[in-house]
């Protein structure tokens, strides 16, 4: 979804920060809104558009959305 402000266009879905905490990744957007949430050992690194977390002895990326997008052994 988009939102149309100012003569330009913003996605809703920019990924700001992602966190873990505990056993929980859990995925802000750029407004401080939870994207998603996510089961991981470790945070690898995100983008304005993607995140990556270690589970178990896998990686795997996601969209904001916390859809797959590609796992790798690591």
């Amino acid at each position: 979804m988009y939102r149309i402000g100012n003569h330009h266009i913003e996605q809703d879905n920019t990924i700001g920060v992602a966190i873990k905490r505990g056993t929980t990744v859990f995925v802000y957007g750029t407004k401080g809104d939870v994207l998603c949430t996510k089961t991981g050992d470790e945070v690898i690194g995100y983008t304005c558009k993607t995140f990556a977390i270690r589970k178990g002895k896998a990686v795997q990326v996601f969209d904001p959305d916390g859809n797959p997008l590609y796992s790798r052994p690591c």
